[in-house]
């Protein structure tokens, strides 16, 4: 047993550097390549739409201050997403 990604020869990463901040998982694009998570960061009063390449790039705002959005699904070809 044990799991985690340590098993995997993989360790978490951190999404974002404000300790109080949230961020809930998204989508990951259907190359792998692109993961989509909320996260209120930015500004505690609103989420925005964030994607993390898996390349170990900086994340990159898809959409700011969309309020209580939350991403659903990547696009294949990987540039665009369904929020709701």
């Amino acid at each position: 047993r044990g799991g985690g990604l340590g098993c995997l020869g993989a360790e978490p990463r951190r999404l974002t550097h404000n300790d109080a901040a949230m961020h809930e998982p998204g989508p990951l694009s259907p190359s792998g390549e692109l993961i989509l998570y909320r996260s209120n960061a930015r500004d505690f009063a609103v989420f925005d739409v964030v994607a993390l390449g898996t390349d170990g790039n900086e994340p990159e705002i898809w959409l700011e201050a969309g309020g209580q959005v939350s991403p659903v699904a990547i696009h294949p070809d990987g540039n665009s997403a369904l929020v709701i």
